[in-house]
């Protein structure tokens, strides 16, 4: 007679007419159900199941008792199982009714199992039946390991095989010149599915030899009979998952895909823009990787959104709060970050300068090396690296000194400050011999000297040169200064303001006829240059 064992089964009270529901525990003994028995609210199915395995079990030890001596006693709407003297369980009708079955069935099936349970335990006690168990287990351990190590080597031999026969021959899948799919990520798929299959099969007699070994032992019998319960229930569960999700994962696959090739198709066209093989009026090349970053952070944004409503669980109050806290989190703490690549995008755009271009910012003046999202990287004339935050740069003045050497050249000054009984022409020549002694300056279009400011005690000058590009300045304005030197005590004029402790006896006045001295030339029909010596060492300044 077959019994149907379940956790939970259900009840027909006829005296009502309502169905309610009956709990039921199974009665394990070594890993077996025997039957199943109700319970109430105040004594619990499973409380009741295991008291009447503890006695099974102790009537199994005493080998006086014989599984013969089982008896079923019948009282008032209810049946009694003995062993011997042993009450073993008593069926009441709502056993019964919880199987389906009539009370006298019920016992009758359950003295049956009850003596078949008795003999088993016994007999899987006995020294003869362990040491059978114990060679059975130890033929169980050798060839699982046996096979797994056959179905290592026999994998590692069919991936030599296959490199060396079949992985020169893969080629990659086109449509005419796109590449779908490169060679090498179709032989990594390859690979990676042969190890997938090698490790299911040594993970599959892993399993199977652990299982038979537990099954030999009456105590161990029970972790082996739940051993394919651990198994199979999350697989079942991912299952049934995967087939209530399949049309959502269906669509969610579909827009992955066509997300994907929109992102390398624009990619394609982005970098024609920018290698010049596709013209666009009135774009730059230079805008066009950062063009493609925007466009596919807004493609990826959208797909985002299209796809919300089908992941699984997007739901749930638990996956909509961790969406709030993320953006509350983002908002709170990437402020300063967006900032950044909202001024890399500006900037870029702008035209303000582009990698290779020596710029300066604020006191940093460097040649940008790369740019990036965040930040902008800088390297100096002392070979130090400045990265500088794309906010900084946007908010601050940026000078180009690579741009107007594209045009006639960069304009590189110097100043000095002379005392008023310098004539400015003499000043002016001197400073030009300067400039046309130093190498390193384009001599067109041609130095120029400017008067920037009648001092309380001196005049400044300043030298302005022109250079074929920002590099080196540091080495041109050091030798520019050093010719300044040069020349101005080769004239014996000395570059400093006076500084008075108390007013001289002559007047700090140019005569006329020192206006052109040396180097200074006066032009046709002006007095003639007088070459004076200004550093008379009784002058007081």
């Amino acid at each position: 007679m077959s019994l149907v064992f379940s956790s939970v089964l259900y009840a027909q009270a006829e005296s009502d007419g309502e169905i309610r529901r009956v709990h039921t525990a199974p009665v394990m003994i070594d890993g077996e159900a025997l039957f199943h028995v109700a319970g109430t609210n105040s004594y619990p199915a499973q409380a009741r199941a295991d008291e009447v395995a503890e006695r099974i079990k102790t009537v199994a030890r005493d080998r006086a008792l014989s599984p013969d001596d089982i008896s079923l006693r019948e009282l008032d709407e209810r049946i009694d199982v003995y062993v011997a003297n042993h009450r073993i369980v008593v069926l009441y009708p709502v056993d019964a009714s919880a199987e389906g079955v009539a009370l006298p069935e019920l016992a009758q099936a359950v003295s049956e199992r009850l003596k078949d349970s008795l003999l088993s335990f016994r007999e899987q006690r006995t020294d003869r039946y362990l040491l059978f168990a114990t060679l059975k287990s130890l033929g169980a351990l050798v060839l699982c390991v046996g096979g797994i190590l056959v179905t290592v080597w026999a994998f590692r031999r069919w991936h030599r095989y296959l490199e060396e026969r079949f992985k020169e021959r893969v080629q990659g899948l086109k449509i005419e010149s796109f590449e779908i799919l490169r060679a090498e990520n179709i032989w990594l798929v390859l690979t990676r599915c042969n190890n997938f299959i090698s490790w299911v099969l040594v993970f599959v007699l892993v399993y199977a030899g652990v299982e038979f070994i537990l099954s030999q032992y009456p105590w161990t019998r029970a972790t082996s009979n739940i051993l394919l319960d651990w198994l199979i229930d999350p697989l079942k569960q991912m299952l049934l998952s995967i087939v209530e999700y399949l049309p959502s994962l269906i669509f969610l696959a579909i827009l992955v895909t066509i997300t994907r090739y929109c992102i390398k198709l624009l990619y394609l066209f982005f970098l024609g823009v920018e290698k010049e093989r596709v013209v666009l009026q009135g774009f730059e090349p230079e805008w066009a990787l950062p063009t493609y970053k925007l466009c596919r952070f807004f493609i990826i944004v959208l797909a985002a959104v299209l796809a919300y409503p089908y992941i699984p669980g997007s739901g749930s109050a638990a996956f909509q709060g961790l969406s709030i806290f993320l953006g509350v989190m983002v908002s709170l703490g990437a402020s300063s970050a967006v900032a950044s690549i909202v001024a890399g995008y500006a900037i870029t755009y702008r035209r303000a300068f582009k990698i290779g271009d020596m710029i300066k910012v604020g006191e940093h003046t460097g040649v940008v090396e790369d740019m990036r999202l965040l930040v902008t990287h800088l390297r100096t004339f002392h070979n130090e690296e400045v990265v500088l935050p794309n906010s900084q740069l946007l908010n601050s003045s940026v000078i180009n000194l690579s741009r107007p050497a594209q045009a006639d050249g960069l304009v590189i000054h110097t100043s000095v400050g002379i005392g008023y009984e310098t004539p400015w022409r003499q000043v002016e020549a001197m400073l030009k011999e300067a400039a046309s002694r130093t190498r390193s300056l384009k001599t067109s279009p041609a130095p120029f000297v400017l008067v920037k400011n009648l001092g309380d005690y001196g005049i400044e000058y300043q030298l302005n040169v022109y250079v074929s590009g920002p590099t080196h300045l540091p080495h041109r304005y050091a030798d520019l200064h050093r010719n300044i030197l040069d020349v101005f005590n080769e004239y014996g004029v000395a570059i400093m303001t006076p500084s008075y402790v108390a007013d001289p006896d002559d007047q700090k006045l140019v005569p006329p006829h020192g206006w052109y001295a040396a180097p200074a030339k006066a032009p046709e029909g002006a007095v003639p240059p007088v070459k004076t010596n200004n550093t008379d060492p009784d002058k007081k300044r």
